[in-house]
């Protein structure tokens, strides 16, 4: 009888605890002021059945519109109160499916997973290595796709700027940058196997192109020796247009005529010539000259001699710097091997960067006359020889033929390179104008002629 007692009033006493945590306004909501523990999986939403199967799930939510809200109500001091919120999918009719994490005091979305992003969407290894596209991400970000992986950087005009996208991605054909904005061009490519240092660009501002090491004191190091460096190349018109986009602080801009097949320089007022301005300078004042005097009395005084230098190495091929060398210099008729019209001697010195100048026809004579070499009557060659100690037992350095330079000399005997005398243009025509064209033209000629000389001397 007392145990039945016992019984009775602990079912009155549990019963009157649950019935005063009851919701006052909603008798079926219950607050429960203890810990809960469920010894089972749990259910939780408006479809929850009675008989709900769990499989090997532990926690369910089912209802319509699912969403978990995580309500942080710190109100003291400066504790953190942000709350956030877990939505599953959108609430409306014909709305995305999705999964996101809401910050929702700032009403934001920053973390968002779509429906059917597929597998490794993102990953993020047990290292901390993060892969899109990949499970075995091998580096701290690795982006993995079957066909050009991309990364797109995209300035939105969000903030006032202007909009602008750029890509960066690679293939099997090129790693490249792609300005999408402007018509997805391409401004900058690298292609697969690409050589090691082919570009370098060094902490001292110095860009090396095939080093890795480029001088500090050189803007750009190139160390190939296998290629060259091809300076832009441009029609005689289009220079001509080129020109007028550049001003006189632009003097040293250097561009490649493949019409007059010149290398040209800009002085700040206009194009000059790459030939060597020594050798442009004595022409020129030697033609002036010449001017001069077909202008007055008719008389030629044409110089009788002509420049001539080289760089001179030794037979290891190391340049000789401010060596003194002595040169014999023969002029050779009809061939390589044919006898000499004139031989003639110098002692040079070398300068800092190994060149020997000086002019043929201006040395101490060995045999023959200079000024009575017939230079129209026969081809001729300039045999060079020198002694790198300065004395006078000379080795042969080479022999090249003579182009066109000491047939100016020629006009001695009054005859143009365009074919007319200058005595009879004199005595035919006093028009000045005429005869400086003509001059002019003969300038150009010679500078030509001055190139392929320089060329065949090397």
């Amino acid at each position: 009888m007392k145990r039945q007692l016992l019984y009775v009033a602990i079912f009155v006493t549990t019963f009157s605890t649950l019935s005063a945590q009851e919701d006052a306004d909603v008798p079926s909501k219950q607050l429960i002021a203890e810990d809960l523990f469920v010894q089972g999986s749990l259910g939780i939403g408006l479809n929850i059945a009675n008989n709900q199967a769990f499989g090997s799930d532990t926690f369910i939510m089912k209802e319509d519109n699912l969403r978990m809200f995580f309500d942080d109500n710190s109100s003291s001091g400066s504790f953190p109160s942000n709350d956030w919120r877990f939505t599953f999918n959108a609430s409306t009719n014909g709305g995305d499916n999705y999964f996101s994490i809401d910050d929702a005091t700032a009403n934001t979305v920053p973390f968002r997973i779509d429906a059917g992003a597929g597998n490794n969407a993102m990953r993020i290894e047990s290292g901390g290595n993060v892969g899109i596209g990949t499970a075995n991400p091998a580096v701290k970000f690795q982006v993995t796709d079957g066909n050009t992986p991309t990364l797109r950087l995209e300035q939105d005009g969000s903030d006032g700027f202007t909009a602008q996208s750029w890509d960066v991605a690679g293939n099997e054909t090129n790693f490249f940058v792609r300005d999408v904005t402007n018509g997805s061009k391409l401004p900058f490519r690298i292609q697969p196997n690409t050589p090691e240092n082919t570009l370098s660009l060094r902490s001292n501002g110095a860009i090396g192109v095939g080093t890795n090491g480029p001088n500090a004191n050189a803007s750009i190091h190139m160390s190939s020796t296998t290629k060259g460096l091809l300076i832009n190349r441009m029609t005689t018109a289009q220079r001509t247009t080129f020109e007028g986009n550049l001003s006189t602080s632009l003097n040293g801009m250097m561009v490649f005529d493949s019409e007059e097949n010149e290398l040209y320089v800009w002085d700040g007022t206009a194009w000059q010539s790459a030939i060597s301005a020594s050798v442009l300078s004595d022409l020129e004042t030697r033609v002036a000259a010449l001017e001069t005097v077909t202008s007055g009395s008719g008389t030629d005084q044409t110089p009788q001699m002509f420049n001539y230098q080289s760089v001179i190495r030794d037979n290891t091929g190391s340049i000789l710097i401010n060596q003194n060398i002595g040169f014999q210099i023969s002029i050779l008729q009809g061939s390589s091997s044919g006898s000499s019209a004139y031989t003639e001697t110098h002692s040079i010195t070398t300068s800092n960067n190994g060149v020997a100048a000086f002019m043929i026809g201006n040395g101490s004579v060995v045999s023959g006359d200079f000024t009575s070499i017939d230079w129209g009557s026969s081809t001729y060659f300039v045999q060079l020889e020198a002694d790198t100690a300065g004395g006078t037992n000379y080795q042969l350095i080479g022999t090249s033929q003579l182009i066109s330079v000491p047939y100016a000399i020629h006009a001695r005997s009054a005859d143009y390179l365009s074919g007319t005398s200058a005595k009879s243009l004199l005595k035919s025509s006093d028009d000045k104008t005429k005869r400086i064209q003509s001059l002019e033209t003969e300038v150009k000629e010679l500078k030509a002629m001055i190139q392929q000389f320089m060329s065949g001397k090397k």
